[in-house]
């Protein structure tokens, strides 16, 4: 835990930050895509097409790229009102292991339902070995997932890239659901 008390201010700071430079982002976009096409047409005027094609193509495309605009918009800052839920992937393991300490009395109880010794034998086996697998696959996803994010995070701060910790955090959580993940 004590590597989520180093992360969380700045990753708290830097969502802030996303927040407040997303407009500015749009419109920088936005100001981009406008470029794009008055270049497209100064060449559609250099290669003499009719000026209602011109203006047919340019109103169309105009209009496709602030919708897409706002689309993406919309589609960010609601992204952004979701990640107040970044406690969820910490509170369900804990939760997780106050359950699972008293797997034992579970298995007990399942075992006890089955008619006969031999069964129940196989039946305990047959849970021992799935909850060994589980522990060990959870183990190395978990892993993936520390290592993942610090690396994006540590990769991310070097080359001087802005929301490095943001980035390498949601990196890190994307990690665990499979082919989601960088």
């Amino acid at each position: 835990f004590l590597g989520v008390q180093l992360i969380w201010p700045p990753l708290s700071q830097q969502v802030d930050a996303l927040a407040k430079d997303l407009p500015g982002y749009a419109k920088s976009a936005e100001a981009g895509v406008n470029k794009v096409f008055d270049d497209a047409n100064s060449w559609m005027r250099h290669v003499r097409l009719p000026p209602q094609w011109r203006e047919a193509v340019f109103a169309r495309a105009s209009e496709l790229a602030n919708s897409a605009a706002l689309w993406l918009t919309e589609f960010l800052a609601g992204a952004l009102g979701y990640l107040h839920y970044l406690t969820w992937p910490i509170l369900v393991p804990v939760i997780s292991f106050f359950l699972l300490k008293d797997a034992v009395h579970f298995e007990q109880n399942l075992i006890a339902l089955l008619p006969n010794e031999r069964l129940q034998k196989r039946a305990h086996w047959l849970l021992l070995d799935v909850s060994r697998t589980l522990a060990a696959y959870i183990r190395a996803q978990i892993t993936a997932c520390i290592v993942v994010g610090a690396v994006m995070m540590g990769g991310l701060y070097v080359i001087g890239a802005p929301y490095s910790v943001l980035l390498g955090a949601m990196g890190g959580l994307l990690e665990f659901i499979p082919l989601v993940g960088p």
